[in-house]
């Protein structure tokens, strides 16, 4: 039996497995990147049938009511992205061992906090990040770096927050 400490902010949580390891790789590559894209072209691009157009009523008024359902959907799929993301890049400050424990503990309001940690270019008192100095910056380059994206830098402009950085981390955890 394994287990690996971690934190969530400054809350210590434990998990015990056969293999830790294992289970963490296999959550890993089980994450389905490509699942916001098809879930937003499925909403911008699903017909409706004639049942379902009669049952919205007019044209018009169906018309209106399909933009506002993907309107609706598109924001709840942004926000779910982002609070992914955000659990993501967590989950490699803190418990880069235990993702799968980090998602299966993690609240709404650690992942709040968490982006206002890398808003602020810090990371949690508790962390596993050593060596390079922590910025949001630095973190985003490595991730899209490593992803060998064309638009490199314009995507990391895109999701980097501007402003003046605080000072680097200094403590682990």
């Amino acid at each position: 039996m394994a287990s690996i400490p971690f934190c969530i902010i400054e809350k210590p949580y434990m998990i015990w497995a056969a293999d830790v390891r294992a289970d963490n790789e296999h959550f890993l590559t089980r994450l389905d990147a490509d699942l916001y894209y098809r879930v937003a072209h499925n909403i911008i691009g699903a017909p409706q049938s004639d049942n379902e157009a009669n049952q919205a009523g007019s044209d018009e008024d169906g018309d209106d009511q399909d933009r506002k359902d993907v309107s609706t959907l598109s924001r709840l799929l942004w926000h779910h992205g982002m609070e992914t993301l955000v659990m993501l890049l967590g989950a490699y400050i803190q418990a880069p061992s235990a993702v799968h424990a980090y998602f299966l503990k993690s609240k709404t309001e650690d992942a709040v906090q968490m982006a206002g940690f890398l808003s602020r270019d810090e990371c949690p008192k508790y962390h596993r990040l050593e060596g390079t100095p922590f910025s949001l910056i630095n973190l985003l380059n490595g991730i899209h770096r490593r992803a060998g994206w064309q638009q490199h830098d314009t995507i990391v402009e895109r999701f980097a927050v501007s402003g003046a950085a605080a000072p680097p981390c200094g403590r682990k955890g």
